[in-house]
């Protein structure tokens, strides 16, 4: 794997992820902040359209930014799966890398829906657990 797709393939893992820890905390630190909210559509954003020489100059900073992120997170409440098989059921692909679940507001169909519903579930057990 390329330099600049394995820094894609580590954003397309922690976008994901991080969208969702972030939609679930009522705190600052979650998706209600408008600037977390606007972060995460920037990084989405440089995901899409960044050129290889880009991924290669900002990349390593932002997945380090993004990566302890998910480590406060994962604190919280320690994923059961990979991040990688979570981030596959937000994203419903491999290696996805368009903003899922309606971050920026657009209709999502019903099997979107279910599958959100399904990682929603997982989440709030895994948080019952630890409490």
């Amino acid at each position: 794997m390329t330099k600049g797709k394995e820094i894609k393939y580590k954003l397309a893992v922690y976008l994901p992820y991080l969208q969702l820890m972030t939609s679930l905390d009522p705190t600052e630190r979650g998706i209600i902040n408008q600037e977390v909210k606007n972060s995460l559509i920037e990084a989405w954003d440089f995901l899409k359209t960044a050129n290889a020489k880009e991924l290669i100059n900002k990349g390593p900073k932002l997945i380090t930014s993004l990566k302890k992120l998910v480590e406060k997170y994962e604190e919280f409440a320690r994923p059961k799966l990979p991040l990688e098989k979570i981030s596959e059921a937000i994203t419903g692909k491999k290696d996805q890398w368009e903003i899922p679940l309606g971050l920026v507001g657009e209709k999502k169909t019903e099997k979107e829906l279910e599958r959100l519903r399904i990682l929603l579930e997982l989440e709030a057990k895994q948080i019952d657990y630890y409490r």
